[in-house]
């Protein structure tokens, strides 16, 4: 199994230095925080728009960051939305709950401790 977010990727981001990378991905790990508790609340309105609206939003961040699987399941989550499905977009929050811990956890792991 491949790495949950490609460091490649989240290093064409940074400004090249350890101290850049590390930012980054502080700033990263807050956003995400951030992100997924307004998901969460839309999830629980069963607010289709904002369902959409929150996992496109974070789809394009942890997609440029080079967590593909979590885009996937975003991306996913988001069309279900856009479709008026809010029940079944809501049902895919473990999911995305899941995959986002993996995506902190290596994140902190592999960056933070950068230098």
């Amino acid at each position: 199994m491949s790495d949950p977010v490609d460091l490649d990727r989240l290093r064409e981001f940074s400004d090249g230095t350890d101290e850049g990378l590390r930012a980054l991905a502080r700033l990263f790990l807050a956003d995400s925080d951030e992100t997924v508790v307004e998901l969460a609340g839309a999830v629980d309105r069963r607010a289709a728009a904002e369902i959409q609206f929150l996992a496109h939003r974070a789809r394009g961040s942890v997609a440029a960051c080079g967590a593909a699987r979590l885009a996937e399941i975003l991306l996913e989550m988001e069309s279900l939305a856009l479709q008026g499905r809010a029940a079944d977009a809501a049902s895919m929050m473990p999911s995305v709950e899941r995959e986002l811990r993996e995506v902190q956890t290596f994140v902190s792991a592999s960056l933070l401790s950068v230098g």
